[in-house]
């Protein structure tokens, strides 16, 4: 099975650089899935937009924390599940 490369923000330039940034500001640390997404600059800008527009709605980020691990436990998704119970425990689930 091939794999995507995972890109390392120490070491890249020009826009991942940037959307790196953006990533470790906001989560402490650039996780392995926005490294991958980092092979595509656009792709990763996509995905951080994404990520910004729906973070705009009306749910509360324990209520999104808790869709995001059902959605998880329903796809089998042990990065997920790992990610968001991460994210969760940080805001008190």
């Amino acid at each position: 099975m091939s794999r995507i490369p995972l890109e390392d923000p120490a070491t890249t330039d020009g826009s991942r650089k940037e959307l790196f940034g953006a990533v470790r500001k906001k989560l402490g640390l650039v996780p392995n899935m926005m490294k991958a997404l980092g092979a595509a600059p656009a792709v990763l800008k996509g995905y951080l937009d994404l990520s910004a527009a729906l973070a705009g709605s009306s749910l509360s980020p324990t209520l999104e924390e808790r869709i995001a691990l059902h959605v998880g436990e329903i796809n089998a998704c042990g990065y997920c599940l790992s990610a968001h119970t991460a994210i969760g425990g940080q805001l008190g689930l």
